[in-house]
């Protein structure tokens, strides 16, 4: 996979034109990763969730899941908050630059509705719609459970594993099909989007290695104790590697998966929380969502660094930034919540989108990487235990 990435790389940065001839091959094993996602979402999450039921420890992990999400999400917040009071991401150029494109303006309550749910059945077979997709999967794993009859859990369980067999074998060929399309993505760059935003990319950019580095270790220090460290170095690469890639922590779901079962995180665990982190736990999109809201509160000229901004700042972020898709470029509703919000014009949300775009490589990063860690950690609080130990 690494060396499928450089030289995909290297081909796409200085032989753009030739890369246009490899681009179909990876667009193609990209189709067919996101097409297994969605049955994955649907046994794996549902077939967990039966299991955990059943076990009794479905309540204890969810308060556990929100609650780490919670904590570390409030971390990076206040991490982004403090970058910003010391180096502003927001220059008198960018704040002059809001584009003229207009959005149609949505209700604050219909964009939540619309990130959660959807009005035909047919809508949930799709990636646009994958956190309504788990929606449903937690009821129908739920509803299993408590059934006499088992065979409906048998039959999750099985369709878990066949849809993880079909990725273990599309997963054979990443590293061209990575390769190609990463190619193509570099071909398709422009330094040029960069000019503008410069002090903005420079900050996030900053923080995401302050979390990559120090953060996210200390979380898997937590999970897996010292002596599992070396096994996390290990198993953060595939992800890492999926994530700048493809620029989808979607995509990234599979490598997840197995990542978390080599740092020993029990296979009903990991199949579980891999999803809900997905689309709740998007630590990247997160500090992002942070900038973007004091961008839009600075151009309205609020004040920026105080109790009650800190306050909006983090409650709009963890909004929008579940509502982000985790697909590549996932930008539109996320920056459509926070204009809605704070009552700004629409027109902001192009220059927001803007600013995903140039950040969507290290924010898909950190949210994969940390999409890892959190089932360890959960496992860790669950099992009141380190992994390390339970593994010896």
């Amino acid at each position: 996979m690494l060396l499928g990435v450089v030289l995909g790389g290297v081909i796409g940065g200085l032989l753009p034109a030739s890369a246009a001839y490899l681009k179909p091959i990876g667009d193609i094993f990209m189709n067919i990763l996101f097409v297994l996602i969605v049955p994955m979402v649907l046994f794996s999450v549902a077939s967990s969730i039966c299991n955990l039921s059943e076990q009794r420890l479905l309540g204890k992990t969810l308060l556990s899941v929100i609650g780490v999400m919670l904590a570390m999400l409030l971390l990076g917040g206040m991490l982004t908050f403090a970058g910003m009071r010391i180096y502003s991401p927001v220059s008198e150029e960018l704040l002059g630059s809001v584009s003229s494109v207009r959005q149609e303006q949505q209700s604050v309550s219909q964009l939540f509705v619309d990130a959660v749910s959807v009005p035909d059945f047919g809508m949930l077979f799709s990636t646009s719609h994958i956190l309504p997709l788990m929606v449903i999967a937690l009821l129908l794993g739920y509803a299993a459970s408590k059934l006499p009859n088992k065979g409906v859990s048998r039959f999750l369980e099985q369709g878990a594993a066949v849809v993880m067999q079909m990725m273990d074998g599309l997963m054979f060929f990443a590293p061209v099909g990575l390769g190609c399309y990463f190619a193509g993505v570099m071909a398709e760059g422009s330094g040029a989007m960069l000019a503008g935003y410069g002090r903005f990319m420079l900050l996030y950019v900053v923080l995401a290695l302050i979390v990559y580095l120090l953060i996210l270790p200390l979380m898997s220090l937590f999970s897996v104790g010292g002596k599992g460290m070396k096994q996390y170095i290990k198993a953060i690469l595939p992800p890492s590697l999926m994530a700048v890639s493809t620029l989808s922590s979607s995509a990234t779901m599979p490598v997840n998966i197995r990542s978390c079962q080599q740092l020993g995180v029990q296979p009903a665990m990991a199949e579980s929380i891999v999803p809900l982190g997905t689309q709740l736990f998007k630590m990247g999109s997160f500090i992002g969502c942070v900038m973007k809201t004091a961008f839009v509160m600075l151009l309205m000229g609020q004040h920026l660094f105080t109790i009650e901004s800190f306050v909006v700042l983090m409650g709009i972020s963890i909004l929008s930034s579940v509502v982000v898709g985790a697909v590549p470029v996932g930008a539109g509703s996320g920056e459509l919540l926070i204009c809605s919000i704070l009552g700004a014009d629409p027109s902001v949300v192009g220059v927001l989108i803007v600013l995903s775009t140039i950040i969507d490589m290290p924010a898909t990063l950190l949210n994969a990487t940390g999409n890892t860690i959190l089932p360890a950690a959960i496992e860790r609080l669950t099992n009141k235990r380190p992994q390390a130990e339970t593994n010896a």
